[in-house]
């Protein structure tokens, strides 16, 4: 009986001492550079390196892989980039590869990643590029689209089967994302809008959420196994005494699914929100850029924060518990100038490895 006592004891140290920490990695266009977050001091601790390869140019959107061993930044000079960031490697937080876009590929401005990690999609302002990520290139772009605006945002769905694109000009893409499956990176219906910034799924895939600039956030049906898929299922709330969206221009929900956040470039404020009845519960105050292109947030996948990216010298963090705002402090040499976009890598520090004990008496 000892014997699984002291067993039990072990595994609870272990799981105790297991300690999970994140970087947050922000691209910033001016600056020329990515930013490295210590988020649970708020803190720059670096700037990720290109090595020998040439430098970023301007920065501008940015995704990291499921396993977070690799992010991926597309620039405005019309390359990705494809950085390091397993912790456990030598070249933890170094670029890697450059790989330019093809040619009349355009200019980036989303990325999204597969729920396998296989393949990024590059949202630009003429076209939808395809990059597989193991031998990592491109391969041929997304049919079945007519790119006439930025595609400002991207959202692949939980098992890989399908992603949404927004196009600001004439409306939201519904891609074919499974690669076993006939026409494979084919558009295959376009939901007609105008305007549409941002769009995010909720974690259990009922609904995908999305703001359009013209002053509305609505819900759609997002399970391709119901009949209502791609359908309209309503519009947020805004109740007195809070006021009337404006310019809804980013958005993105909690790991748990209960709250959505929304940026207003117009009403200069973060909405939080009901995920439940798309009821607006805060209105906080924030600093945004008036040309928001790259305003964005994030959440930490542990749910602590919200990292805004304001698009002008500062990071700003909110407590989703008391809505409090502060910035991310920056000691580096390099100033933040125009940040714009965040991921989150889960930085692990583990024990040693548990060994079976030895059955010698």
């Amino acid at each position: 009986m000892s014997y699984f006592r002291n067993i039990f004891l072990i595994l609870s140290m272990i799981t105790s001492n297991l300690c999970f920490a994140y970087y947050a990695y922000v691209p910033d266009s001016s600056a020329q550079t990515v930013f490295v977050i210590d988020t649970t001091t708020n803190n720059v601790i670096d700037t990720v390196s290109t090595g020998i390869l040439p430098s970023f140019q301007a920065p501008s959107c940015i995704v990291t892989s499921p396993d977070g061993n690799s992010t991926y930044v597309g620039d405005f000079s019309g390359s990705l980039y494809v950085i390091d960031t397993n912790p456990n490697s030598a070249s933890f937080n170094t670029v890697t590869a450059v790989v330019p876009l093809p040619s009349m590929g355009g200019t980036p401005f989303s990325v999204a990643i597969t729920p396998n990690g296989k393949t990024v999609y590059v949202g630009t302002d003429s076209s939808i590029q395809v990059f597989d990520t193991l031998s990592q290139s491109f391969i041929a772009p997304v049919t079945g689209t007519i790119i006439v605006e930025p595609v400002f945002s991207m959202a692949i769905y939980q098992d890989g089967s399908y992603a949404y694109a927004l196009d600001i000009g004439s409306g939201l893409y519904v891609i074919n994302t499974d690669s076993t499956s006939g026409g494979y990176n084919t558009a295959i219906n376009v939901i007609p809008g105008m305007g549409l910034t941002s769009i995010a799924f909720t974690p259990d895939g009922q609904f995908a959420f999305a703001s359009a600039a013209e002053g509305e956030v609505f819900a759609i049906f997002a399970n391709p196994a119901d009949m209502t898929w791609n359908q309209f299922a309503g519009t947020f709330n805004v109740p007195s005494p809070f006021t009337a969206f404006a310019e809804p221009w980013a958005l993105t929900i909690n790991p748990e699914g209960s709250l959505v956040f929304i940026l207003d470039v117009g009403n200069q404020c973060i909405y939080t929100a009901d995920a439940e009845n798309g009821q607006i519960i805060q209105q906080t105050s924030v600093a945004l850029a008036l040309d928001p292109p790259f305003v964005q947030l994030g959440v930490v996948p542990d749910g602590s924060a919200v990292y805004i990216t304001p698009f002008l010298p500062v990071i700003d963090v909110m407590d989703p518990t008391n809505y409090s705002i502060s910035t991310v402090t920056n000691t580096n040499v390099v100033p933040i100038t125009t940040p714009g976009g965040v991921s989150f890598v889960n930085i692990s520090v583990e024990p040693r490895a548990f060994k079976r004990p030895s059955n010698r008496r």
